[in-house]
């Protein structure tokens, strides 16, 4: 491992502390608190969605994003649709399906994808494998 990489480590670790600390506050929140947190954090989830993916912003077309999201009515999507679309669920345009597959498949000693990403294969519980990949911003809690 170089430099860089243990440089990366020590921040995935710090940014992991970080998000921790962040979780552990909210052991002391009140229903109505997480459950404010909970609706805040979908809407900025789908209203990201929809200005950075082509395939949320045609699939929730008829949402009205300016106010609260509710879960109920959301087309649903499952597993191999979004494997199907994979360039166009996506909100890294730079994000490509056969490099991250390389990726996971070779486990080389930087487990960073364009120095940002991390990723994970789902477990094919539905048959089909698929990577789940987070950046910085998924340890934003």
């Amino acid at each position: 491992m170089n430099f860089v990489q243990s440089v990366k480590r020590v921040e995935d670790l710090g940014a992991a502390v970080l998000a921790w600390r962040r979780l552990m506050r909210h052991d002391s929140w009140s229903r109505p608190g997480v459950c404010d947190h909970q609706q805040a954090r979908l809407d900025a989830l789908v209203r990201h969605a929809v200005a950075r993916s082509p395939f949320y912003r045609a699939l929730y077309r008829d949402v009205d994003t300016a106010r609260p999201i509710e879960l109920g009515p959301l087309p649903r999507i499952d597993k191999r649709l979004v494997l199907a679309n994979f360039a166009a669920p996506v909100t890294d345009r730079r994000l490509k399906r056969a490099a991250l597959e390389e990726q996971l498949c070779t486990r080389s000693a930087d487990p960073h994808y364009l120095d940002q990403y991390r990723g994970l294969p789902t477990a094919r519980t539905s048959g089909a494998r698929g990577n789940c990949q987070f950046g910085p911003s998924a340890l934003t809690l």
